[in-house]
């Protein structure tokens, strides 16, 4: 590579870098937010809790559960409660649930690793329910 293909090369990037650093945060990724600015503004809110225990590794674990009030925030900015989670429309149940995962966690002491349930979030979700029909009359 001569010296001018270089230059101009390095020129390009320096270039592209002070554009991408002055683009706001939100634009250069779109479908990535902080927790801190959607939690509470989510159809299904949730509440985050530390689970800590000095005799693990990890010593912390962020537990992440529904809010005890998932319509909150639709109700914050006067959004119908048919056009949020929690409610039944004809024969579709929507629900916030909690989204579970494990983590593998290790005790010093007895030398022991061990898989450890935690809540990671809540997401609404839709349950298909079916109607019994009507019973006939006994004869």
């Amino acid at each position: 590579m001569n010296s001018q293909t270089f230059v101009t090369l390095a020129a390009t990037l320096a270039a592209l870098a002070t554009f991408a650093s002055t683009m706001p945060t939100d634009a250069r990724s779109p479908h990535v937010l902080d927790l801190s600015t959607v939690m509470n503004k989510t159809v299904c809110p949730i509440k985050i809790m530390i689970d800590e225990d000095l005799n693990r590794i990890p010593k912390r674990i962020k537990v992440m559960t529904c809010d005890s009030d998932p319509n909150q925030y639709c109700a914050k900015m006067h959004i119908p409660k048919h056009e949020c989670c929690q409610h039944q429309h004809d024969n579709v149940r929507l629900e916030c649930v909690e989204v579970q995962d494990t983590v593998q966690v290790y005790y010093p002491k007895t030398k022991k690793t061990q898989t450890h349930r935690v809540s990671v979030g809540c997401t609404c979700v839709m349950q298909e329910t079916v109607k019994v029909p009507d019973a006939e009359p006994a004869r």
